[in-house]
């Protein structure tokens, strides 16, 4: 292979990269402002870190229901 193909590969993936980052920062900051906002809760640190995930499993399930369609 030779080094343009090289650095053709490599801008490839540093640019994948930096969209999983920015994709993971903006996961981040929605979690943030709506596992409390959602739930009615003050603070996300007063739950239990159980409470929360089961919360967090539930909003995931409900995206990727709405994400396909199916309703129940």
């Amino acid at each position: 292979m030779s080094n343009l193909d090289l650095g053709y590969f490599k801008e490839k993936i540093i640019n994948e990269i930096e969209k999983l980052r920015e994709a993971l920062l903006r996961h981040d900051d929605y979690i943030k402002k709506n596992i409390t906002s959602e739930t009615g809760d003050l603070s996300s640190y007063d739950n239990h870190p159980a409470d929360q995930g089961s919360e967090l499993f539930e909003k995931e399930k409900q995206y990727a229901l709405e994400k396909h369609n199916l309703s129940y």
